[in-house]
């Protein structure tokens, strides 16, 4: 991997924690408003909105974006804490936290488990009504 002429390590893993937490929080803040702003919508509209409700998955998939948003700020703060030398504590205190490396090694693993939690609430949200309604409706017969 090149490293860059004009910024450091330090500020290039801020930037990009920095940019998976933003991106994590407007996602939680789209799922967690979700049908709230639809029904408004409806409702400006004139349109009927009874049918707009949060589902269980909405509930998951909020919470699984928290932790997505935690570990993002857990790696933000490992990188600080990591490169306390270039904010300028000195080296025999800055040394002491240089080997901090847990979240930075796993990083791809922790996020890697936490989106396929996501693509399974995700998939519930659409396999599991339709196999419900279909069983329903087998029943019903």
């Amino acid at each position: 991997m090149k490293q860059s002429d004009t910024l450091s390590s330090t500020a290039i893993n801020a930037m990009m924690f920095g940019t998976h937490f933003i991106m994590d929080l407007l996602a939680f803040m789209l799922v967690t408003f979700r049908a709230s702003v639809v029904k408004l919508s409806l409702i400006a509209r004139d349109k009927p909105n009874k049918h707009i409700f949060i589902t269980n998955a909405e509930y998951g998939i909020s919470s699984l974006l928290v932790v997505f948003m935690i570990t993002d700020a857990l790696a933000f703060g490992e990188n600080i804490i990591r490169h306390l030398d270039d904010f300028g504590v000195p080296a025999e205190i800055a040394s002491q936290y240089s080997d901090w490396i847990f979240i930075w090694q796993n990083y791809e693993s922790i996020i890697g488990v936490l989106t396929g939690a996501l693509f399974m609430l995700i998939w519930s949200m659409v396999v599991i009504p339709e196999a419900r309604n279909e069983y329903l409706s087998v029943e019903a017969t």
